[in-house]
């Protein structure tokens, strides 16, 4: 009978944290039915194109790169005068070998420091847009939940379009968004914060804010 009582006791337990599980989904689900879906817009491509910091950061990226640059180019000088001076000397002289020598170290030295190069250059590359998108995602993050949006769709905003150019009437007719009303658009605000460099904000004009009771008691980040 205690085996009994026991199983009994076991398959009702079960029975209510199932129930609890149920019940929990239920008021979860009845939680976001309750949250109206509010929508904005940002151009990622114009906020980077005018984000202060990013372009400054960016724009000395680009001289350590032609630092480099102008490196190589000198030890691609030195290398083309010991490979000229190589050929000024019979094949069999000793200066030959000596300059075929000197002249196989620079090509080797120098293929290493131009690998190393793109690859130094390519990881400070990534590592600038991750920092910077992080900086935008946390911006937009802050906006959208001073104005009551739910989502943020990253799109392009249209522009001028020239029929006889190919690659821009392609480029127009893959915008994921076909239309949009122009208040959605939240670009020019979130590029406003990214560039005070402020997480305070005034209430813009014309724009609605959801009530507290209304809002997302959660958010969701990546990680």
């Amino acid at each position: 009978m205690k085996r009994l009582a026991g199983y009994v006791a076991c398959i009702v337990a079960s029975g209510l944290v199932a129930l609890g599980a149920v019940l929990l989904d239920r008021a979860v689900g009845q939680q976001a039915s309750q949250i109206p879906t509010r929508i904005g817009l940002i151009d990622l491509d114009y906020v980077l194109k005018n984000y202060t910091k990013f372009n400054r950061l960016a724009e000395e990226l680009t001289a350590q790169a032609k630092q480099k640059e102008a490196e190589i180019q000198r030890m691609q000088q030195e290398l083309r005068s010991l490979i000229k001076q190589q050929q000024a000397q019979k094949p069999d002289s000793p200066l030959f070998a000596q300059y075929q020598e000197q002249a196989t170290k620079k090509r080797a030295e120098l293929e290493a420091t131009i690998a190393n190069a793109q690859r130094e250059f390519a990881r400070r590359q990534a590592s600038l847009y991750h920092t910077t998108y992080r900086e935008v995602e946390a911006a937009v993050a802050r906006y959208a939940q001073s104005i009551g949006l739910t989502m943020v769709i990253q799109t392009r905003r249209p522009g001028k379009v020239a029929p006889t150019d190919p690659q821009a009437v392609f480029r127009e007719i893959a915008r994921p968004v076909v239309y949009s009303h122009p208040a959605l658009d939240i670009t020019d605000e979130v590029l406003a914060l990214l560039n005070r460099g402020s997480g305070t904000m005034a209430q813009p004009a014309g724009r609605s804010v959801l009530p507290a009771a209304q809002r997302p008691t959660r958010s969701y980040q990546r990680r």
